[in-house]
């Protein structure tokens, strides 16, 4: 009971936390277990809550035995389906306790359960995908060798791709891949049962690198973010795709990955011009106080002036409705980060920590502020509407405010266009050679792989 119903407060918090939550190849998940699923972890609670939620059956999670120090998270974690895992850190003899790990889940799956697993074993913030340990092939290899092979455990990869895992409304694409059927590894692993696990947590790793963007270091992954800004736009409209697929923006994104590795490995000099060429660039954009979505489309560098007074007049009507969303609205929504940020200094725990205290502060404000609205109106029909309105201007208000940003970055720039014409003309004619360099090796890349 308590279960079904997290699921669903979880599922309502999501979809108002993410402006965009795309599922890629759902239909590939099973219906039922016993069945592990292999995730990537970039985003701490946010990963489980996000696969818990989309998952027809109702997974087990594996947690680290710590939290389950109290009476009251015992109980919580129980219910949630939780199993603990005593890691070396958790242990008074400093060695992990894999036994009573691997019996539980070994008992889970036999009675067809689904297991949540993060093979990485850590949850780190970034593009990067951490070395996969073998618990997830062990656990599948072992219950199926427990029951003969004849359990029909699946090993089900699923890619988290965040655009920002801190940022309220941001989006979230998720890629499930084919299952693993376990038993057709019965041979291997009957012959020798240590390097089928590692044959299978390869496996798994291969299939989570096609499904997620992985960048080597925070160096490289700052260099793909600006290739990013300056050209997948440019791609997306060379293939015809919209950036709105969340699809095709991902393939759009891997395909610049997995050419920037290619280059680094052949072609080093290259790739060494081009990021200084994008460090100068963007310390450009800087100086002038000024970002690169302004430069991308030819047409609107044409009409910086018509384009700045249409978000003038949206702003100047739309400004009483702003107002109005603002006073209602600034203190659930604000409070959650403020609360993240005195809680943690770990970005991961950022995100889920606002969305999971926001669950708690917006039905909290809005029923005080529905109940004196009721008290001093006295009619219920005003009081609907009152309500009514809270989250539909709450939307509003954060949609306004990104508009005030873009028109405040169109005057800018409409500003610089006239009063620093030749250091603006500088940073066009410095995006327009990377754009030139960046088709280059584009060209190039295309008939490499051809």
């Amino acid at each position: 009971m308590i279960t079904s119903f997290l699921k669903l407060i979880v599922q309502i918090a999501l979809r108002i936390f993410f402006r965009k939550i795309e599922v890629q190849n759902r239909e590939a998940l099973p219906d039922k277990g016993p069945m592990i699923v292999a995730a990537n972890h970039p985003s701490t609670i946010m990963d489980a809550s996000v696969i818990g939620c989309f998952l027809k059956q109702k997974p087990r999670f594996l947690t680290k035995a710590s939290v389950f120090n109290s009476p009251v998270s015992k109980w919580v974690l129980t219910n949630m389906r939780a199993i603990p895992v005593m890691r070396a850190a958790d242990s008074p003899d400093g060695k992990a306790n894999t036994s009573f790990l691997f019996s539980k889940c070994f008992e889970r799956l036999a009675d067809g359960d689904t297991i949540l697993i993060f093979p990485e074993g850590v949850s780190k913030h970034g593009r990067q995908l951490h070395k996969i340990k073998t618990g997830a092939a062990r656990i599948a290899l072992g219950a199926e060798a427990e029951y003969d092979f004849e359990l029909g455990v699946k090993i089900v990869t699923i890619g988290l791709n965040y655009s920002n895992p801190r940022l309220f409304r941001s989006d979230l694409y998720i890629t499930v891949n084919d299952p693993i059927e376990v038993r057709e590894w019965k041979e291997q692993y009957l012959q020798d049962e240590r390097a089928t696990a590692q044959a299978l947590t390869d496996k798994i790793k291969e299939q989570l690198h096609e499904q997620i963007i992985i960048t080597q270091d925070a160096e490289e992954d700052n260099l793909l973010g600006q290739i990013e800004d300056v050209y997948k736009g440019q791609l997306l409209d060379k293939f015809d795709w919209k950036a709105e697929d969340a699809e095709k923006d991902f393939r759009a994104t891997k395909g610049i990955e997995e050419a920037l590795r290619y280059f680094k490995e052949t072609d080093a000099d290259r790739v060494a011009i081009l990021k200084n060429k994008l460090n100068n660039y963007f310390c450009n954009l800087d100086q002038l106080r000024l970002h690169d979505d302004l430069f991308e489309n030819s047409d609107e560098r044409k009409s910086f002036f018509r384009a700045g007074l249409r978000h003038v007049f949206y702003l100047l009507f739309g400004f009483p409705l702003w107002l109005y969303g603002l006073i209602n609205n600034y203190l659930p929504y604000k409070l959650p980060s403020v609360i993240a940020y005195k809680l943690t200094n770990f970005e991961e725990y950022i995100a889920p920590l606002m969305m999971f205290t926001g669950i708690f502060t917006f039905p909290l404000f809005y029923s005080i502020q529905i109940y004196t609205f009721h008290h001093f109106a006295g009619t219920g029909y005003l009081t609907a509407i009152y309500g009514l309105s809270l989250p539909l201007t709450a939307f509003f208000t954060m949609a306004y405010w990104r508009n005030l940003q873009n028109t405040n970055d169109q005057l800018t720039l409409f500003s610089r266009f006239y009063n620093k014409s030749k250091r603006v003309a500088k940073v066009i004619a410095q995006r327009a050679a990377i754009v030139q360099l960046l088709d280059e090796a584009k060209q190039e890349y295309m008939e490499v792989k051809v």
